[in-house]
């Protein structure tokens, strides 16, 4: 997504028609957690507590962008980034923005949504100027932060590496990643990118042998021979096909628009880890009152009462 916003960015300016301010969604350095609200959706963020290091929020014409990355860690030790991003082409460019976002998830240079050596999972659904992009893979860290392949977004970047210098955070050298990134005019007028990245150890892994993304024991040419770091990515993979499965209700993302995660994914399985007496009745309830408040027809007060009232 980030190139197509420079891309509309430049031809905007080009126009002198742009106007750029921070967001004041978010106070830099403030922390957040729970529920959070940005522009036109709400999320869950992941358990603890969340910094802010970045924002970005600009508009032109009818084209709106918005970025927050938040950060956490704890005795000094990094846990985590989880970044939310979202493009509204008000209604416009949404040709050539579907036409770019299916041409990079399909032959990007540097990072796509086509299988590779490198990735766990890799799905990607595309027709017309609809996508739905799901990424699960492991990352080297250092060179991710320090030395990437794609010198694109140094801005952002470097606000990371400058947080964990001047807080002295010990990073490891391993993480895992996801990704979720939805675009359908037909469903709404905006993409919307998440991105999570997790220390191992918050799912109860060991130290990491070997640190290169080639040699790391979650390569998937690698990871079968190690059991420990196998039962740890599946964990990774079930949390991350669940937050798929959610990222595409939170949308109302169409049915044939979804990715069968059935392989992946217990319908059972909370966020929690813990059992849930969630069943397809429910699951469709809590769809509805979804919808209702995408449409206007209940207020966030009455919607997270009636899913209170469900969910009892």
């Amino acid at each position: 997504m980030k190139k197509i916003v420079l891309i509309i960015l430049f031809q905007l300016f080009l126009l002198n028609k742009i106007s750029f301010a921070l967001t004041t969604d978010f106070k830099y350095g403030n922390t957040y957690e729970g529920t959070i609200n940005i522009r036109s959706e709400t999320f869950d963020l992941p358990a603890g507590k969340w910094k802010v290091m970045y924002k970005e929020r600009w508009s032109a014409r009818t084209v709106k962008y918005l970025c927050v990355g938040f950060a956490q860690e704890e005795n000094k030790i990094f846990k985590g980034f989880f970044e939310f991003c979202e493009l509204d082409t008000g209604g416009r460019y949404n040709g050539d923005f579907g036409a770019y976002l299916i041409r990079e998830y399909k032959y990007g240079k540097y990072d796509n949504c086509t299988e590779r050596p490198e990735y766990t999972i890799a799905k990607l659904f595309y027709k017309g100027m609809v996508s739905n992009c799901f990424l699960v893979r492991h990352l080297d860290f250092n060179k991710e932060l320090y030395t990437p392949d794609d010198p694109e977004d140094e801005i952002r970047r470097v606000k990371y590496v400058t947080w964990i210098s001047e807080n002295k955070i010990k990073i490891p050298p391993v993480v895992l990643a996801s990704s979720h990134t939805y675009f359908a005019p037909v469903v709404k007028n905006y993409a919307l990118d998440l991105t999570y990245i997790i220390n191992p150890k918050i799912l109860g892994a060991t130290d990491s042998k070997f640190n290169t993304e080639l040699e790391s024991e979650y390569h998937p040419k690698n990871i079968d021979n190690f059991p420990d770091k196998r039962k740890i990515m599946d964990k990774w993979i079930k949390i991350s096909a669940k937050r798929q499965s959610d990222f595409e209700v939170m949308l109302n993302a169409r049915e044939n628009h979804r990715h069968d995660l059935s392989e992946y994914i217990d319908i059972n399985y909370s966020k929690t880890n813990t059992e849930s007496n969630l069943d397809d009745r429910t699951i469709e309830k809590l769809r509805e009152l979804k919808k209702l408040l995408d449409e206007g027809i209940l207020t966030k007060s009455e919607f997270t009462k009636a899913k209170k009232r469900l969910l009892k």
